[in-house]
């Protein structure tokens, strides 16, 4: 069998902007027919032809059947008191659609409907609000790894340093020991010409 998934998106893609995009290992506007040229991480990623709504990018003025039909979940008509529900004129729509329309009324006034709804709202909420701790400590954790990378980087340089004290040093004890071999043996020769002086005044 032959398997086309729908996807109701309810971000937009980064880079195709049709309102509703037909997969047939390619991607075409469904409206104008015409190939789009880019590629989308998440249409790449898919195994199956498919068709794609971006229900952020519908248009207000309906150019098909197809997208009259859409126009049903356009975010654009949310409630003020219930983003649940959507303004709808039932009127507004072909009489084929109208079946449509009064199931999605009939589902609305559902309440146990209303409450899975309500369910899945929470259950959206805890898992915005864990993203967002998710990201909140990987920023800590980037920013303590780039203190850590700064304190090491610290530590280097001092044991740098230090190693050229050290060297230092140990050129300032070098130097030390020849000027003190030095004044050795300068003592050394004045003993060797006190030596010699006396001699000569016992000669005298």
């Amino acid at each position: 069998p032959h398997i086309v998934a729908i996807y109701f998106l309810g971000y937009p893609l980064d880079r195709l902007q049709a309102p509703v995009i037909q997969v047939v290992r390619q991607c075409y506007d469904i409206t104008t027919g015409d190939r789009l040229a880019g590629s989308e991480e998440f249409i790449e990623s898919l195994t199956h032809d498919a068709f794609i709504i971006q229900i952020p990018v519908l248009r207000e003025e309906c150019k098909t059947e197809l997208e009259q039909l859409l126009s049903l979940f356009d975010q654009r008509r949310v409630t003020p008191n219930d983003e649940h529900i959507l303004e709808v004129d039932e009127a507004a729509y072909p009489e084929k659609y109208q079946p449509l329309v009064r199931l999605l009324h009939r589902a609305i006034s559902n309440e146990d409907i209303r409450d899975v709804m309500d369910v899945e709202d929470e259950i959206l909420r805890d898992f915005e609000n864990l993203e967002r701790h998710i990201d909140h400590q990987e920023e800590i954790i980037g920013k303590q790894g780039k203190a850590l990378g700064e304190k090491n980087k610290t530590i280097k340089e001092q044991g740098k340093a230090l190693e050229e004290q050290g060297k230092a040093l140990g050129e300032k004890d070098k130097a030390l020991g020849e000027r003190d071999k030095t004044i050795e043996e300068q003592g050394k020769v004045l003993e060797e010409l006190r030596k010699q002086l006396q001699r000569l005044q016992v000669s005298k």
